[in-house]
């Protein structure tokens, strides 16, 4: 999976999203069991993006929203939920990782959630 190196400008307009009915914030730390919910609700609405390793509380400081993953082995399970926790598994699911000028250390996930062709 590729990893993105963001500018600070591409981090600053991130950091300036709000979470929405296609847009999910979560910790490293989430369960990959929880991490299959919102991508199950994401796939049987209309899609939706979900980056892992911010925190969604945009009353922190910037610095303070960081809590990713130090590599990207750290994030094998988040990365799997969709084939191997989800029943039948969501096709088409897409990522990277995100590196950011002021959390080097903190390696993001973005996924890309489409909507469900089941019925």
């Amino acid at each position: 999976m590729e990893i993105r190196v963001y500018t600070v400008e591409q981090e600053a307009e991130m950091l300036r999203r709000e979470e929405s009915h296609f847009l999910d914030f979560k910790r490293a730390s989430i369960a990959p069991g929880k991490l299959q919910e919102t991508m199950v609700a994401f796939a049987n609405a209309d899609g939706g993006e979900v980056i892992i390793g911010l925190d969604d509380d945009t009353r922190l400081a910037p610095t303070d929203r960081f809590h990713g993953f130090q590599n990207p082995e750290q994030a094998n399970n988040h990365v799997s939920t969709a084939d191997t926790l989800i029943d039948p598994p969501i096709p088409g699911v897409s990522g990277e990782f995100i590196e950011c000028p002021t959390a080097p250390n903190h390696l993001l996930l973005h996924l890309l959630v489409p909507k469900s062709l089941s019925e």
